[in-house]
């Protein structure tokens, strides 16, 4: 019960989208770049989520440190939802009147402030060193630090770009030995660090190592071209282009060999595997030959879905099952990778009674304790009714007959005398009437002969004519009684000696019932056709009698 419910909550957290969010504070502060150098126009842009009055910004506290060109203000209203929303932005224009460290002041707009923001101002000369730096620059961290030889280890990159990129290009972590793979896509959203906003790009990457020891993963690297206009004093603008190339830094991981009391096959390494079962419509009975759908999901985390192993199923000889490819796939989750496999396939019991499916188990390694477990589905008993459809003939019992022992006297012999007089007379009797006497035992086996065959005959017709229906369902019910007519002893539609094109016909029309797939009767027809002309080519011609 523990692990569906662990299943169902991962699956509700992963549909609800959950995930990292930038939300605005109600009045905000932000530069367009930082550092600034002496002579360079920047804009400080105050946005509030109020509609405002624009002259309630005053901009005195800063002509101490800059020279202060005229603010532009934009307001804005929007109707989404039902909901009301409006705006007021100021872009004020900046330019640094020395170099160093500068504070630009909080500012203070209807009852609400700003943040401080610590800026730096540069001379032209230490400009060209930080430029590229400041505007484009990476971050990388990793999950575990340390792992198994097969266990997955999600690599993080963020990217933040504060100007225009031109041909950018990043190029996914390596390592010696490892399966390397971009999970999903990028995610994109608005930042601000140290008050200036960029574009912050997260991409990540699935490295699973091959190879024990202590490695070193080798960062992402980023190329392309920046380009950033800037003005100088005077208002004249000029256009800055740099080439690129930046990586996010080498990580050193170690990664730990397999325990050698574990066999290849079994090793699943994971921090929590979960295995859960689902008996379609939550059935408790089965009915003889209906099919029914059975799904198994496997969850494991941090682990790639190639190393999901598939699920081994024992069942008894009396149900057969039709297996469904298997759906395989992989996310992630506020960090966590997690693989899936989901099997089902459609069973089919044979037999009336109580059957037992047997419990099913996944062995798999605790990275986290450093002990073998099991994630198990317990068995399960269930019971098959009989198909109300199938007629069934009864097996008659014999009674055993008993004899005593006692002292035969002379009556059995005086019963023997009596016995060959009656026996004289009687086969006088049938030499008169042996020509009459052969003549109506012909006749009456003939006419029990063809009730039977009549029968029979209406028992094939009536399955001919519900495979022409082409309706799955409708021919599986006349299939029933058809089998049961000419092989009363017989349990289980698998076991009849029929052709072996016929016996295709009927496993096709068990699995396309069993997995509600069309079915074409062609087959069925052709089969049943063939069947009976061979029937009536082995009838042997009738004896006649001399």
């Amino acid at each position: 019960m523990k692990q569906a419910i662990k299943i169902v909550t991962y699956v509700l957290l992963v549909w609800c989208g959950l995930g990292a969010s930038y939300s605005w504070a109600a009045l905000q502060a932000s530069v367009s770049q930082n550092p600034v150098y002496v002579g360079e126009i920047f804009t400080l842009e105050v946005a509030s989520d109020k509609s405002l009055d624009p002259d309630e910004l005053s901009t005195k506290e800063l002509e101490a440190s800059f020279d202060v060109f005229r603010p532009s203000v934009s307001r804005q209203k929007s109707y989404v939802n039902g909901t009301l929303t409006s705006s007021t932005r100021w872009t004020i224009s900046l330019l640094a009147k020395q170099a160093g460290q500068v504070i630009i002041p909080p500012l203070t707009i209807a009852g609400e402030t700003t943040q401080p923001i610590k800026l730096t101002v540069l001379d032209e000369k230490q400009q060209a060193n930080h430029q590229q730096a400041d505007d484009v620059w990476m971050e990388s961290s990793v999950s575990h630090n340390q792992v198994y030889v097969g266990q997955q280890l999600i690599y993080t990159v963020d990217l933040y770009i504060g100007a225009m990129l031109e041909n950018a290009n990043l190029q996914a972590p390596s390592l010696t030995g490892a399966q390397v793979v971009q999970l999903g896509s990028d995610e994109k959203q608005m930042v601000v660090k140290n008050g200036v906003k960029y574009q912050k790009i997260t991409r990540k990457f699935a490295i699973t190592p091959k190879q024990a020891g202590d490695v070193t993963i080798t960062g992402a690297r980023l190329t392309g071209e920046l380009y950033k206009t800037v003005a100088t004093n005077g208002f004249r603008s000029r256009t800055v282009r740099q080439v690129v190339d930046i990586n996010s830094g080498d990580v050193t991981l170690k990664v730990k060999a397999k325990p050698s009391e574990i066999k290849d096959k079994d090793w699943l390494v994971s921090s929590e595997v979960l295995l859960s079962e689902q008996l379609q419509d939550d059935a408790v009975n089965l009915t003889v030959g209906q099919p029914i759908t059975r799904t198994f999901t496997l969850i494991a985390t941090n682990t790639g879905e190639q190393a999901l192993p598939k699920i081994a199923f024992n069942y008894p000889a009396s149900v057969r099952i039709y297996p469904d490819k298997d759906e395989v796939s992989s996310f992630i989750h506020q960090g966590t990778a997690f693989a899936q496999r989901i099997s089902s396939h459609a069973i089919i019991a044979e037999q009336a009674g109580e059957l037992v499916l047997p419990e099913v188990s996944v062995p798999w390694w605790n990275s986290e304790t450093d002990k073998l477990e099991y994630a198990i589905v317990p068995a399960r008993t269930i019971q098959v009714l009989p198909n109300p459809n199938a007629s069934e003939t009864p097996i008659p019992s014999v009674q055993p007959t008993t004899t005593q022992g006692s002292s035969p006297g002379f009556w059995p012999y005086t019963t023997l005398l009596f016995a060959l007089l009656w026996l004289a007379t009687l086969a006088l009797w049938l030499y008169q009437r042996h020509g009459q006497g052969i003549n109506a035992a012909t006749q009456s086996a003939k006419g029990k002969s063809a009730k039977r065959h009549a029968h029979i005959d209406n028992v094939d017709k009536a399955l001919v004519v519900a495979v022409k229906t082409n309706d799955p369902r409708q021919a599986w019910q006349a299939l029933q009684p058809w089998a049961q007519h000419h092989w009363p002893n017989i349990n289980g539609v698998s076991q009849l000696p029929v052709s072996a094109e016929l016996q295709l016909a009927i496993q096709e029309l068990e699995l396309c019932i069993a997995k509600n797939q069309p079915w074409q009767n062609q087959a069925m027809l052709a089969a049943l056709k063939q069947s009976k002309q061979r029937s009536a080519s082995a009838t042997l011609p009738p004896m006649n009698p001399t």
